[in-house]
């Protein structure tokens, strides 16, 4: 019973541990996206600022270049049931398809250490 206890706390400890330090790199990260994306502002400020859309700029091998991008929406159950709606003039049927795809979704399970 001594080792299962000793070893619970062990691995208890090195779990605390390794969270701790994920956070603290998680942190950095996030300092270092933010950095990122404020130079990345920059950058498309003073590409445009000189006219070079249509440039790539080459540093040390690596080729950048400024191109535009879409970007979608989440698609969310409050979406779907807005856009069904104005497809389809009975709401409460709209309704039951929405409920109907909520319904369809896997639902899994599984265990994790979770810590406060």
């Amino acid at each position: 019973m001594s080792s299962l206890n000793n070893n619970l706390k062990l691995n208890t400890k090195r779990y605390l541990e390794l969270q701790s330090q994920i956070q603290i790199l998680q942190q950095q990260i996030n300092q270092l996206k933010e950095q990122k994306k404020q130079t990345e502002n920059n950058l498309i400020h003073l590409i445009q600022q000189n006219n070079l859309q249509k440039h790539a700029i080459t540093y040390q091998g690596h080729k950048v270049f400024m191109k535009k991008e879409a970007s979608y929406d989440t698609l969310t159950f409050k979406f779907l049931e807005m856009c069904l709606n104005k497809l389809y003039p009975d709401r409460e049927q709209v309704k039951k398809i929405i409920q109907f795809i909520k319904k369809q979704r896997q639902k899994s399970f599984y265990y994790c250490i979770k810590n406060s």
